[in-house]
């Protein structure tokens, strides 16, 4: 598997807390497809609409564990 974790501060007006946003695929070349796909941009702007700055993203390969 492969994808991303991302650490944001959200927003005070909308609660003030972080969220942590967890996004898995079957492999990288999907993860990259989504990350290049324009609708995809678009959902994520309307997201980040509510967060204090960028997220602090993790990519990478994730191991599956019981």
């Amino acid at each position: 598997m492969y994808g991303t974790v991302g650490r944001v501060k959200v927003k005070a007006e909308n609660r003030e807390d972080t969220a942590i946003m967890v996004v898995l695929f079957d492999d990288k070349d999907s993860y990259w497809k989504n990350a290049n796909d324009p609708e995809q941009d678009k959902r994520y702007k309307e997201f980040a609409r509510f967060f204090e700055s960028e997220p602090e993203w993790h990519d990478g390969e994730w191991i599956e564990g019981i």
